[in-house]
């Protein structure tokens, strides 16, 4: 969907009743739009945090000397920043840079080693688990920290992730696409009119902000109960995805 549009749907909806939206003609006021697409902005990363549609895998070059492993761009390759000193473990490309904001690490998996053709070193941890057979274990502190225990140097470790959705430029490009899912463009309408509302400040505006936030977390609640979410996190991903929202 692209912010035009969005501005346009947002408009003719939930800010129909706000000068911002020209009274519900179709478009957001060019002085009022920086201040929506920072809504916008807020209202991305609440969903992606909520629902997991934005899954990602990164690889991670393993070493002797290092435990800790931290899921933040400056320890990317691709990142040549002559005055950031931080070890490149994260493997990238300039093409496609590491630049996620990392929500919730999900599955971290050791790849097979290429020096060793006789042998099978594939193996997927269960994660804050230790597993006895091989003695390979994984640790996630936070949300991006990870720990593991007996790294070798040459190993390469896969790691899934929930990401946070990408922000929007704050310099207004109408042509920019908003990436997510059609099925979660309700609650992203509703979310980004609630904070609108929310930030005018007077009792009526208040009110009605709390209305949409209500309906907001009702939309979320009626998406998370369609696709099971409650079993699994891994498994209302699939439902989503195999439904085609994501």
């Amino acid at each position: 969907m692209l912010l035009s549009d969005f501005f346009t749907q947002l408009s003719y909806g939930e800010l129909s009743s706000l000068g911002l939206s020209k009274m519900g003609q179709g478009s957001i006021e060019i002085a009022d739009q920086p201040k929506v697409v920072a809504h916008i902005n807020s209202a991305l990363a609440l969903i992606s945090k909520k629902i997991p549609y934005k899954q990602c895998y990164v690889k991670l070059a393993a070493s002797t000397a290092r435990n800790t492993y931290l899921l933040q761009p400056e320890f990317a390759v691709s990142n040549t920043d002559p005055g950031n000193t931080a070890p490149r473990y994260i493997i990238d490309s300039v093409d496609e840079p590491f630049k996620d904001n990392v929500v919730k690490i999900r599955e971290i998996t050791r790849l097979d080693r290429a020096d060793t053709p006789n042998v099978d070193e594939t193996l997927i941890t269960s994660i804050n688990k230790r597993s006895t057979d091989s003695g390979f274990g994984a640790r996630v502190i936070g949300t991006s920290r990870i720990i593991l225990e007996q790294p070798l140097d040459g190993d390469v470790y896969e790691v899934e992730y929930q990401a946070q959705a990408d922000k929007l430029s704050m310099s207004v490009d109408p042509d920019e696409v908003i990436d997510i899912p059609g099925a979660l463009e309700q609650a992203l309408e509703l979310a980004t009119a609630a904070r609108v509302f929310g930030s005018i400040g007077n009792e009526t505006a208040t009110m009605k902000s709390q209305e949409l936030w209500a309906r907001y977390r009702a939309e979320l609640a009626e998406l998370s109960a369609d696709d099971n979410m409650s079993q699994t996190e891994t498994d209302g991903f699939d439902k989503l995805r195999d439904k085609g929202f994501v």
